[in-house]
């Protein structure tokens, strides 16, 4: 499936099929339902609305632009997103994700299963991460707020400017490094079970 410039569609569901959005503007919000495709969002893609996507057996890639929520949910499939939105959320199960590049103004949510966790420059006005089996790893990290909960994986945050925060780290069967933060500075919350936590 192809969208067409000046087709303003409010959903979009496919089966056996992949999905590809080009560079184009639409007004309103967006709902995309794949099973056993993969889905494309071009960069220059600008949405007036929310998004909601739903895939199962698929790659999504996306290099757009949201003016609203992006909601994703994600199985048996990998995430790349290089784009900005409001706000963001998602939840992959056995799929890896990478978020280099992205901007997400408000609350950014990431729940993983079985997957990998990765970003290389990522700005969010607050983060909250839970996964199993999957590392997480983040370069270039700026938030106001940072909270992660793992279990059988390792955490590694490479903070714009570490020592603006507090650290409030825990972890059983593995080892925590962190700088010494500042006591008034935003909360920097990290718990791991079996997981070595790295901070800088």
């Amino acid at each position: 499936v192809e969208v067409p410039e000046n087709c303003v569609p409010a959903a979009i569901a496919t089966v056996s099929g992949d999905v590809y959005l080009p560079a184009l503007k639409m007004d309103g919000g967006l709902t995309l339902a794949t099973t056993s495709g993969n889905v494309g969002i071009e960069e220059g893609f600008e949405l007036g609305g929310d998004m909601s996507v739903a895939t199962t057996s698929g790659d999504l890639t996306v290099k757009g632009s949201f003016e609203g929520d992006f909601d994703l949910s994600t199985t048996s499939g990998g995430l790349r997103f290089s784009g900005e939105a409001a706000s963001f959320k998602a939840e992959s199960v056995s799929g890896d994700m990478d978020l280099s590049g992205s901007v997400f103004a408000g609350r950014t949510e990431l729940e993983s299963t079985s997957g990998e966790m990765k970003a290389n420059g990522l700005s969010v006005g607050s983060l909250k991460i839970h996964t199993v089996s999957g590392d997480v790893t983040i370069s270039g990290l700026e938030s106001s707020e940072i909270d992660v909960d793992t279990t059988s994986a390792d955490v590694r945050l490479k903070l714009s400017d570490p020592d603006g925060f507090r650290y409030d780290l825990k972890s059983t069967s593995g080892d925590n490094r962190s700088p010494y933060g500042s006591p008034s500075g935003a909360l920097c919350r990290v718990r791991t079970t079996s997981g070595d936590i790295e901070i800088d």
